[in-house]
């Protein structure tokens, strides 16, 4: 019984350090807002209001200092639209992914 409680404190005091030493991840700074709507302007088009939209819930929750929630959208709409390449354009520019090899990082469809 008090193994085991120990080792639940062992394994807790390990996640919190490791999480304290992990690097920030790319991205998320000034001027993230700005380039998520600047590519989605260019990259999207015929969506100018839900991009607006989509852009706004999104750089309100970023600029959130604490939220009491995590972001969730509800995308709704027939095939072809920009769904799925409007998600992909926001994770480019939010993490600032100028690269084919930095966007592969962030979708690898090999990857389950």
């Amino acid at each position: 019984m008090i193994a085991s409680a120990m080792g639940v404190v062992l394994s807790s005091l390990v996640a919190v350090g490791l999480l304290l030493l992990a690097p920030e991840p790319p991205g998320f700074d000034g001027d993230s807002c700005a380039r998520l709507q600047n590519k989605l302007d260019k990259e999207v088009f015929g969506q100018q209001a839900a991009a607006l939209q989509f852009s706004s819930a999104v750089c309100d929750h970023l600029w959130d200092q604490e939220p009491l929630k995590p972001l969730v959208l509800s995308i709704h709409g027939p095939p072809g639209v920009g769904k799925s390449y409007s998600h992909f354009v926001a994770a480019r520019a939010l993490y600032n992914a100028t690269s084919k090899a930095e966007s592969n990082l962030l979708f690898d469809k090999n990857k389950n």
